[in-house]
């Protein structure tokens, strides 16, 4: 028989035997009535009920385990409940205005050569006479060919300029800066240590009005070197 906390537990052996019961009740003797069969007196021995601490064990295992089951449910409720962490589209950026490629698709296309000058130092100004075709695909890619007359191919030398046959041509891409607003070009065969006006080394500063775009080459403190405006065509 399980109590509350403990239990009397009542082997055979410690069971006051019938004959001392009537003894004390027929003597006026109560105290023979918890005499026991191995001659203590006194109350019964009390120990600890076995069945309970089991029961009580159990008990506070399951109560660990529900503890566990409501944590892990707040936790799934917790991160259910989260705002989402996806990655927050912030617009075409590299498509606007402003960007490289809005500044590709302005450079695709074929331009016409509406006036070229160098500036020697120390010299008065070159004005080219002749004509040119410079030309943008949507990857970046350029050629360029320049035709000048017989005079002005021998001072646009002289100059520093290349220029074969009375043509400077160039083959290459076109990487852009939209910080610095310049363009420099990578030309096919041309010299990587050049120092002339129209040099790979020196970057193209470009402005734009319209259909109509400046380049300007400038020297190391920052004066034009040469000065080419395109009109674009298609």
């Amino acid at each position: 028989m399980v109590w509350y906390g403990w239990c009397f537990l009542k082997p055979a052996a410690l069971r006051p035997d019938r004959t001392s019961r009537r003894m004390a009740a027929t003597a006026g003797r109560p105290e023979l009535a918890t005499r026991w069969e191995d001659g203590r007196l006194g109350s019964p021995t009390r120990r600890a009920c076995p069945l309970k601490m089991a029961s009580t064990e159990i008990t506070m295992h399951l109560r660990s385990i529900a503890a566990v089951v409501v944590t892990l449910a707040l936790g799934l409720q917790a991160c259910s409940s989260a705002p989402s962490q996806r990655p927050v589209k912030l617009g075409p950026v590299d498509t606007g205005a402003g960007s490289i490629n809005s500044a590709r698709a302005y450079l695709e296309g074929r331009w016409t050569l509406e006036s070229f000058e160098v500036y020697p130092p120390g010299k008065p100004p070159i004005t080219l006479k002749g004509s040119g075709t410079l030309s943008y695909d949507e990857f970046g890619n350029l050629k360029m060919d320049i035709r000048a007359d017989q005079a002005s191919s021998d001072v646009l030398r002289a100059a520093g300029v290349e220029i074969t046959d009375g043509v400077i041509s160039s083959n290459g891409r076109t990487a852009v800066d939209m910080q610095n607003h310049t363009l420099t070009y990578i030309i096919e065969g041309q010299n990587p240590s050049a120092t002339g006006p129209l040099a790979v080394n020196r970057p193209r500063h470009w402005q734009v009005e319209g259909t109509l775009l400046t380049l300007t080459t400038q020297d190391d403190a920052g004066k034009p070197l040469s000065v080419g405006k395109w009109r674009k065509v298609t």
